[in-house]
């Protein structure tokens, strides 16, 4: 049983995927709001959620979603980018910059946490906001070197060859 269960969620997962892809959003919205409610821990469902509904200029359904969310795991800091980025969208700069300077903040000593902060910054290209989130996250776990290597990448991807290089070096010596 269970594992017809799970290759129906697989299936229902690459059609909304689909949906996604060729701009039915409107269908990819639903499929991904159905996948989200069975896996409300997923991220992944819940930001493909969001780009749909986004796409399609309904700002106020993924704004009721992202916010239940938050309510339901203030500790998900990832969600907050995820509420900045709609509020950036809706051309509130500074509700947007609010909610990322939340999400930094409100980050919890866990490396898992951490990751999951920076790559949701990465995925919407904020690039200097990801490194930020890198850099606090290594003192809260005061561990200097532990995103080194992530830091070097980011580093490379924004062009800063001197700062990339530190990076990759440090993340060598380690």
């Amino acid at each position: 049983l269970f594992g017809s269960f799970t290759s129906g969620l697989a299936q229902n997962a690459r059609l909304a995927e689909e949906y996604f892809r060729s701009g039915e959003y409107e269908k990819a919205a639903l499929m991904f709001k159905q996948l989200y409610d069975k896996n409300p821990s997923s991220d992944y469902y819940l930001n493909r959620f969001i780009d749909s509904k986004v796409a399609v200029n309904e700002y106020e359904d993924a704004l009721k979603v992202v916010q239940q969310a938050i309510k339901m795991n203030p500790n998900t800091v990832s969600y907050y980018v995820s509420l900045g980025t709609i509020y950036e969208r809706l051309g509130e700069e500074d509700k947007s910059e609010k909610e990322y300077r939340n999400a930094i903040e409100k980050m919890p000593p866990d490396r898992f946490q951490i990751n999951r902060l920076a790559n949701a910054f990465m995925s919407q290209t904020k690039y200097d906001l990801a490194i930020e989130a890198f850099k606090r996250g290594a003192e809260l776990l005061n561990d200097e070197g532990v995103f080194a290597y992530n830091l070097a990448e980011l580093y490379r991807r924004k062009g800063d060859r001197e700062e990339m290089m530190q990076y990759y070096l440090y993340a060598i010596e380690i």
